[in-house]
This record gives structure tokens, sequence and C-alpha cells, in this order.
């Protein structure tokens, strides 16, 4: 059953924007998360806490931070990010929804710098950079792959190749283009953040991203390299779940086998001999590559040598550059 607690009395008017904030036994960071929000010199928004049925003390932390009437608590039985949130987006008031993680911060001038910049690009969905921090909030260093640089992304082919390089609590989104595509795909077990990236790139919604450093993003200290595959593995079934209309099938389906071309060919030296399987298992299953996968499979039975070489030269992983 959910439930909601409100500030102590409502806002006088209608915010402008409206943060989903999923928090899971989050006591830890979660004050600090909230400590950045109250700190934006933007100052029209709320913020809609969602419990996904923490055991720990983050409804205690959330709720000392309650008497700015900005901020609202939900308590749901846990059932995962996907349906938590649904259910925030579900409460927001606002026209534009930003994603903060409980265990990440912003920068005080983030939704400041971005809400001018949504009403000049017109854009349905603005991201920018982020600073890695480790677990105690210390900077690693600034998050750097080529592709982040200040671009429409439109079509977002990064996406279609694989490459989910947008720091989700650096977005701001059209709460109506989020509703159009039905909202964050529910299913356990998959990237539900990639999920609806791909499907607004399918319906043609709008990407931009900007060059200032908007967020710090937590590294964890269990991230591992066997956090590397589950991350991967998320991402394919979240990708094979997009009920795509508008991208041509023969251009998801060259997508998919490009994407795990290049991850096999990469990882391969160090996959165990059940990710192999799981790998193969999935490709085989995506519609029109069970024969791709095969080939796979086949060259696999000759050593790891023999396989890079043949990958090398005939396995298809140059991204797509158009559709």
């Amino acid at each position: 059953m959910d439930s909601a607690v409100g500030g102590a009395q409502q806002g006088p008017m209608k915010p402008e924007i409206s943060i989903i904030m999923c928090a899971y036994n989050a006591g830890r960071y979660i004050e600090e998360a909230i400590d950045s929000v109250q700190a934006q010199t933007f100052e029209n928004w709320e913020l809609i806490v969602v419990d996904d049925g923490s055991v720990d003390d983050t409804a205690q932390k959330v709720k000392t931070k309650m008497q700015d009437q900005r901020i609202r608590y939900i308590y749901q039985e846990n059932a995962k990010q996907g349906k938590a949130r649904n259910n925030g987006i579900a409460q927001a008031k606002a026209e534009w929804v930003a994603i903060l993680d409980a265990d990440d911060r912003w920068i005080p001038e983030k939704l400041q710098l971005q809400i001018p910049l949504a009403r000049e690009t017109q854009a349905d969905v603005l991201c920018g950079l982020a600073n890695l921090m480790d677990a105690e909030g210390n900077n690693i260093e600034q998050n750097h792959t080529e592709a982040q640089k200040t671009d429409w992304l439109k079509p977002q082919l990064s996406l279609l190749n694989g490459r989910n390089d947008i720091i989700f609590s650096t977005v701001l989104m059209k709460k109506a283009a989020i509703n159009a595509v039905g909202g964050f795909n529910e299913t356990p077990c998959m990237a539900e953040d990639y999920h609806l990236f791909l499907s607004l790139t399918d319906r043609g919604y709008t990407f931009y991203r900007q060059p200032e450093i908007l967020a710090d993003y937590r590294i964890h200290d269990s991230q591992t390299s066997a956090t590397e595959f589950v991350t991967f593995m998320l991402s394919v079934r979240a990708f094979r779940r997009v009920d795509f209309k508008y991208i041509p099938r023969r251009v998801v389906k060259t997508a998919m086998k490009k994407r795990i071309n290049r991850y096999l060919l990469h990882n391969i030296d160090t996959l165990s001999a059940g990710q192999k399987h799981e790998v193969l298992r999935f490709y085989q299953d995506f519609p029109g590559l069970k024969m791709h996968a095969m080939m796979h499979q086949c060259m696999l039975l000759t050593g790891v040598s023999n396989y890079k070489k043949w990958a090398y030269r005939y396995a298809d992983v140059a991204p797509i550059n158009t559709l």
C-alpha cells in the first residue's frame, strides 16, 4: 500500500519543476541529496521522495527535512525503481520532471542553468555532465566520454549503439513526454532509464546535452568488474523490451547485433563460461539473430585466441551512424 505525507502546508504557487527522488535504504546519503536540492538557486520546485520499502532510517532522515513545505514523502512496498519513479511522476504537479538519485547531489545552479535552456531549445530531454565521487563524497574525476559535448541528440544514435552515457541525475524531462511513452518500465532486472530514453528516441523526442557539470555522481565501493557484466545484461534486456514503433526493425536488429558483437569481442577474455552462455543465449533468442549467435558459438569452440581473430575480421561491430 502506498502512503503519502506532505509538508507543513501547501506551497503558494504551482511548482515549475517536480523532482523525483527514489530511495531504498538510502539513509547514509539521502540528507546530502536533499540538502543539494534545498540549496538550488532556482526555488520554484517540489521534491517528491518515494521510499521503496526501506528498512533503515531513510524515512526518519526525510521527515527531518519536511519543515520545507516543498518536500513530500511517499512510501510504497518494495517494488524497485521503475514502479517508484512512476509513482512519483503520477504525483508530480509540474510540467518538467527532474531526477535525482538519493545517493547523488546537484550543484546549486543545476536547475537555474536548465530552465532557460529548456525554453530556448524546446528540447524534450536535457542532460549535462557530472563529477564522479567515491562513497565518502570525495570527487574522483569528471566523466568525459568523447560524446559528452554540447549538441543536439536527434536521432539519439549513441543510445541505439548501446552507450547510455546520460547521467540520470543530470536529466530534466517534459512530464508529457514521459507519459506519452507509458512512463518507466516496471519490469525488475533491467535498466529502466535506458528503456525510457530508447522509447523517447523511437517516438522522435529531442535530446539536448549541455556542457556544464550539473551533478556529483556517486561510485559505490561495490562497483567491480563483475557489475559491468550485470550492467550490460540489464541494458540489452531493456533494449529488447522497447516496443519500437517508428525506428525500422532492421535498424533495431542491426543495433543489437553490433552491440553484442562489440561486447563479446572486447570482453571475451574476462567472461566466465556461465556469462558467455548467458550472452549467447540472449543473442540467439533476439528476433532475427539466431544464425549470428550460432556463428559466435561455433567460433568460441576453437578457443578465445582464434575467436578474437575471427571476430576482428568478420564480426560486424561498426556503430550505426544513420537511420
